[in-house]
Order: C-alpha cells, then structure tokens, then sequence
C-alpha cells in the first residue's frame, strides 16, 4: 500500500454520523460529522429517515476526504460500524424502505415482549430449560431458563412492523422484502443493492440468533413467525464486503469490515485479552467485557452473551450490560436550558457542593438491566423552592454515574474476577466528573481514550487488518493513546446519595401511561 494511503471508520451513530480518515499512525486526516435527526411521533417510539441518513453517509464521506486533500482511489479500505438493533424493511426490486427505521431505543413492541414472556410457551421452555441446566449444567440450558423478550430485540419490534404493514404478506410471498440493521442497509446501498448481508457482531444483538449454531434461530423465527427469505447473509467481521460504487466517491473504495459499534469500540480500545472492559458514555452506557471463546450465559436475565468479532475461524465472545439514556439526558439539559451545550454541565455542576437532596433518574425510554421496565419515565426528585439550575445539572451528572453502577452491580454478581481497569470513550466520558464518581463508586481505575471518536477508530482497525494496512494486533496496541488513569477516592460520601437514588428509581418504575395526542 502507498505511504499516502489512508483506512476510513465510518460510524453511524444514534445521534450523529462521522467519517475519520487514519493514517497508519492513527493521525487524521479528514473527519466529517452530521447530526442525525431522530423522529419521536409516539411516545416510546423512536425513528430516523432511512433515505436521509443514507445521503448523511455519502456527505461525511464526500467532506472527508475534500478535507484531507487525498482522493477516494487512496483510501485502502472501508469499515462501517452503526448503531445496533436499529433496523428497517424494504423493496428488493425498488431500494424503497417500507417505513423508517426503528430505533433500537424504541419500545412500542412491549405489549408482543410481556404478551410472550407470559405466555404458557415460554413459561414451559425456561422450566425444562432450568429443570436440564440443574441435570447437565450445560451454558445452552441455562441460556434456555433465562430467555425472555425485551424491547431491544430486533426480532419482537420487526414482527410488530410486520403486523402493522400494508402489504406486507404479499411483498414476502413474492420475494420482494429485505430486512437489515442499518449496517445492511448502507451496505446494500455502497454496494449499489449488490450486496445484502451483515456480519456475526451486529445480528448477535437482534434476538433473531443461536449462538451455539452460529445461524439465525430457528426458534425465534418459528414462534414470532418470521420469514428467513428477508433475511441478509453473514459474514466475517474482518473480511470482504465489496466496494463502494466507484460514481460514489469517484473511485471504488474496498469495504474489507463490519461492525457493531460497542463491539468496535471494544477492539479500538484493543481489549483482546479475557477479561478486559471498557465503558462508553455516549447516547447510552455500555459496559462490555471480553470473555474469549466462552459464552458467558448469566445466571439471571441482566447481562448479554454477544459476538464480538468473528475473523476468519476465530469467534471472540463478549458479555454486555446497558442503558439506554446517557448522553440524551444531557442533550435534553441543554434543550431545556439547564446549560448552553453538554460539555457545559461540569463547570455549572461544580459551582455548587451538592445537589441539595435532589436526585435525578434517566429513564426517557424505560430502564433496562437490571430493571428491565420500558414503562418507567425520568424524573428529578427532591425539588425545593432553593433549586437551582447547577443543582439540576450536578444531579444529572451523578445520575450517569449511578446508573453506571447499576450495570457494575451486575458484572460484580456475574463474574468470579471484576475489572479493575475499565477503559473509557464516548462524548460523555469527557466528563472528569463522571469518571471520577465512576471510579470511586466501583474501585477500578478508569482510562479515558485520547482518539476522538473510539467506535470509528476500532472499524478502521479492522478493515485496516483485513486489507494488510496494519500487520498485527500487538502493532494496534502498541499505537493506542490515553489519558493518566483516574483513580479512586473516599466512597463513603457517595453512599447516602446512590441509596437515595436507588429509592427514586423504585418510585418510576411501572409509570402509568397516559393517551397523548
């Protein structure tokens, strides 16, 4: 490859889009961001343009490289990485999306998850699922008692679409309806609707696949009733994905990776060992950890086995635990006026002590593990007629961090060895405050990245890989970046405010809904 070549990372985000051009040093070159519009016309559900974003894609892509100065025919490859369990339907014979993509934070279909979790079927699969676990002790068994439906899932939100779409049993009868994540469907349009497929890190988030046969779950299909004719082919992380059309971007650039984004920014943050764990603060918190060739099937419905990565024979696990309102609770501070912009909140927050006995919870859209209730609703608790804005804003930071600590809870009952080093990325993450409470409330030391933008960085890596741009892992590693560890202080004066915290959370839980026109 010519020294002038560049990998790019493209990363289709919640929030936002963004294209880095790397260097094999990981300078940038080029780097071009748009904000995605997000549609909220339901309460509980959340939306984007599908025909919007795919042209949001080609601009950053487009301002990249007319910022580093270099040409598409220089960019030695490709790697794409988006949100997961974001999804949508369309034409085969058109490229015409059936509606606009569902977001992964959406939870309309939580009537289909309680209908089915409920129901006699599942009741009977988990019972003889806990009865052979108790026999044979095997991780299958124990991922059998376990199961249950959440709003995440692709799968429960898709038979919903299904449901609800004009023409939908005639447009599969005749082969004429793909499904994909969003990774699939830019793929399908890069490729000029020539190639229809994901790789093994997105579709193990769907809720549509077996682990234990590394395929789509037969299961799931048959008792949602969900037709494989619309599902896309899958293939390796790492590997081959074709080329964009060469009318794009005035050459064809090889797309040589796919990714999930916290499975990317897992292996930007070059966690290849068992046992690493990294945190990313953005639209939401998530806290992954690397468990190797090993599923790590959870003793109770709060933590999630999914791909990593899967290069060539090589399928690495990882184990996640999440929640869905991070960086949107600051987003909405500043909407509402709390502060100017986000990053913002930390000098406001540390005008004042304490927050006065007012706590915040960030559930917009229902809290997750280890609660897992869509119908609960953020709410600030304590005000007084002394309540000022910075009392707000210090409460919204803290809420992060004791929301984190929900997820740590989980990970300190789920593994024998609880990380002491977690490594950081995410807008939020650059939040000394957060990281600190972070820090100090777990014990670990945290590790905030110096690469901008880690889920970008870590599909380039891949892609870079796969196409000979970067040799090994070990020169991966060898070039990452961070910050001095943040370490941890006193927790005792923390305790009081995470108790009362907790106490607020109990008091959204089961929020009654209410007809909004």
């Amino acid at each position: 490859l010519a020294d002038m070549s560049v990998v790019a990372g493209l990363d289709v985000g919640t929030t936002g889009i963004r294209c880095v051009l790397y260097t094999k040093d990981l300078k940038i070159l080029g780097s071009a961001y748009e904000k995605v519009e997000e549609l909220h016309d339901q309460p509980g559900w959340s939306e984007v343009d599908p025909l919007e974003l795919w042209q949001q894609c080609q601009n950053v892509v487009k301002a990249a490289l007319k910022q580093s100065k270099i040409s598409a025919s220089e960019v030695a490859s490709l790697g794409l990485t988006s949100q997961r369990n974001s999804f949508l339907t369309w034409r085969r014979s058109t490229g015409q999306p059936l509606h606009r993509i569902i977001n992964w934070q959406d939870t309309r279909a939580e009537d289909i998850c309680n209908r089915w979790n409920g129901s006699l079927l599942m009741r009977m699969m988990n019972a003889v699922g806990g009865l052979a676990h108790s026999l044979t002790r095997s991780s299958r068994h124990q991922a059998m008692r376990e199961f249950k439906f959440d709003t995440v899932h692709v799968s429960v939100r898709l038979r919903w679409i299904l449901d609800h779409l004009p023409d939908a049993e005639a447009l599969i009868a005749s082969n004429d309806m793909l499904f994909g994540t969003m990774d699939t469907w830019l793929l399908w349009n890069l490729t000029g609707r020539t190639v229809h497929a994901t790789d093994y890190s997105s579709v193990s988030t769907t809720g549509l696949y077996d682990f234990y046969v590394l395929d789509w779950s037969w299961f799931v299909l048959k008792i949602l009733g969900l037709p494989r004719t619309i599902l896309p082919e899958i293939r390796d992380t790492s590997g081959d994905f074709g080329a964009t059309l060469p009318t794009l971007f005035g050459a064809a650039i090889p797309i040589h990776a796919l990714v999930a984004d916290q499975q990317s920014a897992l292996f930007g943050h070059c966690c290849f060992n068992v046992g690493d764990a990294k945190v990313s603060l953005g639209t939401g918190t998530f806290l992954n950890i690397n468990t190797g060739r090993d599923i790590h099937t959870p003793s109770a419905y709060t933590l999630y086995p999914m791909i990593a990565w899967k290069i060539g024979s090589e399928v690495t696990y990882m184990a996640e635990v999440n929640a869905s309102c991070t960086g949107t609770l600051l987003d909405w501070g500043a909407q509402v006026g709390y502060f100017a912009h986000p990053s913002e909140a930390d000098a406001l927050a540390l005008t004042v002590p304490d927050t006065r006995g007012v706590v915040c919870v960030n559930a917009f859209y229902g809290l997750n593990s280890p609660y897992h209730d869509a119908s609960a609703r953020g709410a600030f608790l304590g005000l007084t007629s002394a309540t000022r804005p910075a009392h707000l804003a210090r409460a919204m930071l803290e809420s992060l961090a004791y929301r984190f600590m929900d997820l740590f809870r989980v990970v300190e009952d789920e593994f024998e060895t609880i990380p002491t080093d977690l490594w950081a990325d995410g807008g939020v993450a650059r939040s000394d405050f957060v990281l600190q409470t972070i820090s100090t409330l777990s014990g670990a030391r945290v590790h905030r990245t110096r690469q901008p933008e880690m889920t970008a960085l870590g599909a380039a890596f891949l892609s870079g890989l796969a196409c000979g741009f970067w040799s090994s892992r070990e020169e991966l590693a060898a070039r990452a970046s961070y910050d001095p560890p943040i370490s941890p202080r006193d927790r005792a004066p923390l305790l009081p405010m995470l108790e009362l915290w907790r106490t607020a959370v109990a008091r959204v839980c089961k929020w009654p809904r209410v007809p909004i026109a």
